[in-house]
This record gives C-alpha cells, sequence and structure tokens, in this order.
C-alpha cells in the first residue's frame, strides 16, 4: 500500500497537478479498501497490481448530475473503466457486478475524517 501511496503522489498532470487530484488521497485509499482492493465490474484483485491500473469510476456521472461523495464511487480497474466510457453502469455492467456495488457503497469508509 505504501508503494501505491509513492505512486499517487508522483503522479503529475501536464498542467503540474497531481493526477486524481479531485479526490483527496485518504478517501481515495478509503474507498479502494471499503471495496477489498477488488475491480468491481470483473472482480479483477488489484492488490500488487500497477497503482495506474486502479481507477474510481462514478455510478452516476458528474455531467448527469453525480457527485464526488463516496456513495457514488466504486473501485474499478482500468480496463473496465475505459470500456464503460460514458454509458450508464446499468448498461454495462453485469447484474452480479451491479449487486457487488450497491452492497459496497452501503458501507462506511473507515480512517477517514476528511469530507470532500
Amino acid at each position: 500500500m505504501m508503494e501505491l501511496e509513492a505512486t499517487i503522489k508522483k503522479r503529475k498532470r501536464k498542467n503540474g497537478k497531481r493526477g486524481g487530484g479531485w479526490i483527496v488521497q485518504s478517501r481515495r485509499l478509503a474507498i479502494y479498501a471499503r471495496d477489498g482492493w477488488e475491480c468491481l465490474i470483473c472482480g479483477l484483485n488489484l492488490r500488487g497490481c500497477d497503482p495506474r491500473a486502479i481507477t474510481l469510476d462514478h455510478i452516476r456521472p458528474r455531467i448527469n448530475g453525480g457527485g464526488n461523495d463516496s456513495r457514488n464511487l466504486y473501485t474499478c480497474c482500468q480496463s473496465c473503466n475505459s470500456k464503460r466510457q460514458d454509458r450508464p453502469l446499468a448498461g454495462f455492467a453485469s447484474p452480479d457486478a451491479i449487486k457487488r456495488v450497491k452492497r459496497n457503497i452501503r458501507r462506511k469508509l473507515k480512517g477517514v475524517s476528511c469530507r470532500l
């Protein structure tokens, strides 16, 4: 997990800002932990993966009124996140994947005291 934290800190965008700067690192890691370090769409175990392969995806995209609240975010591998694009979750994921997402977003985040 320390390697992931270090990589997130080092990640830079072209404009000099940190990649993933729209969410604080502690909340990002808490969501990964809440979801068991697993892609909730394909079930891929993301423990020990390249940190760039682990992403957060919005259930309801921000453009459609969704926010960055932890109840609207779930852990997703880069591949599934890229494949989904702008499709609704229900039109992309299997019924089992949707059940996993719904189950996990009800869980409380542990060890995070900051709010967005």
